[in-house]
């Protein structure tokens, strides 16, 4: 069982840190501040929609990848994809199911709720470190990704970072 006043204390700091993030890349509506519950995140990045053939689609510059998350009860301690997924329509990515659920394997509760985020931005850049070929929600996706590495990340622009002021 998660202490509540514990569980608020996180939320209200991932509040606070996600607000760091906000900017052309990576913005949300957060439902309930100060201590919000549910985001709705818009990723504003370049990615793989799908894969025809060997040659990937890639998203429209217009595009923005929706992603909800909702904060189970048992959050920190825990996250798993039924707590995190694309609204619109899912990347083809090895950790990402078709339904659009995000698996978030290595998740830690020390993880920040600002570094979980970008770490869902990571896997839309498909930086290769922060992909699991090997716990894949996708394996139609993983022989391509395999095959590509070369490739990666498609979207090349630095994210936010939290570990400066700026």
């Amino acid at each position: 069982m998660v202490d509540p006043r514990m569980r608020s204390r996180v939320l209200h700091a991932g509040y606070q840190e996600l607000n760091r993030l906000r900017g052309d890349l990576i913005d949300f509506d957060a439902h309930f501040p100060p201590a919000p519950e549910r985001y709705v995140f818009r990723f504003r990045l370049k990615s793989v929609m799908a894969v025809h053939g060997d040659r990937p689609v890639f998203s429209d510059p217009r595009h923005v990848h929706v992603v909800e998350f909702i904060a189970p009860p048992t959050f920190p301690e825990s996250v798993t994809a039924a707590d995190i997924r694309f609204t619109t329509a899912p990347i083809f990515h090895p950790n990402v199911h078709s339904d659009g659920r995000i698996c978030i394997a290595g998740y830690v509760p020390s993880e920040s709720l600002g570094r979980f985020v970008l770490r869902v931005a990571r896997m839309i850049k498909f930086e290769p470190a922060f992909i699991n070929e090997n716990n894949a929600a996708n394996r139609a996706a993983v022989p391509w990704y395999c095959a590509n590495l070369r490739s990666f990340p498609v979207d090349k622009r630095p994210l936010p970072s939290l570990d400066t002021d700026t």
